[in-house]
This record gives C-alpha cells, sequence and structure tokens, in this order.
C-alpha cells in the first residue's frame, strides 16, 4: 500500500529538535505508560513517535497555524503503535461509521383473524 508524502511540518528542523529533547528525557508513552525503546527508529512499532495532543488536523480546523501545532506544549512521547492506533481511530470518527439501514422489525400475522390463544389470562 502507498503512503502519502509526508507532512511538511514533520520535516522541519524544529521538528528534530522537538523529538531530540522527547528523546534525551527517555519517558513512557504517554498513551501506554510503559517504556518506549529509544534505541530503534521512529518507524518500530515500540519505537519513539512524538505525537500532538491537540492533533494537526483538529488544531487546524480550531484556527492554530503551523507554529502553535508544532510547540513543544503541544506534544509529547507515544510508541509508534499508540500513535498509529490513535490516529486510526480519530480517521474512523471523522469518516463516520458506515450507517446501516434500518429496517422495520418484520410482523408476522396470524393466518386466522381471532386473537392468538396464550395460556396466561389477562
Amino acid at each position: 500500500m502507498r503512503r502519502p508524502p509526508p507532512d511538511p511540518l514533520l520535516l522541519s528542523g524544529g521538528w528534530r529538535k522537538i523529538r531530540q529533547y522527547w528523546q534525551a528525557l527517555g519517558l513512557v508513552c504517554f498513551r501506554c505508560g510503559l517504556p518506549i525503546d529509544y534505541t530503534v527508529p521512529g518507524t518500530s512499532p515500540a519505537g519513539l513517535h512524538v505525537g500532538h495532543i491537540i492533533g494537526r488536523d483538529q488544531a487546524r480546523l480550531i484556527g492554530w497555524g503551523d507554529e502553535m501545532i508544532n510547540r513543544l506544549a503541544n506534544t509529547r512521547p507515544e510508541h509508534a503503535r499508540c500513535s498509529e492506533q490513535a490516529g486510526a481511530r480519530y480517521g474512523n470518527r471523522k469518516r463516520g461509521q458506515r450507517r446501516r439501514t434500518v429496517r422495520p422489525a418484520r410482523v408476522i400475522m396470524p393466518a386466522s383473524t381471532e386473537p392468538l390463544r396464550t395460556s396466561r389470562v389477562w
């Protein structure tokens, strides 16, 4: 499957500094609380991925500029796996789940017009 081109915001020198900052601190994953393996590349599921507290898409919707989106205060260390799962959840919510067509309940009518006989006296 072909990946989309990387976001230019994530290729800037400022973004590299933010990544180095979180790497130097060596904190645990903000989402799951498990230790991050800082020795493997960020593409590894257990590797460091710097996530946004307020996602880039949401921040743009509320009018944030690129500088505000990539502030250190809006980032946190996460596993790549945790970050991708969170992004997938957000994407699914944004896209909206397919709506099922609601079918009317099937009503089974008795063959005769007399009332159904039950053992219970009402």
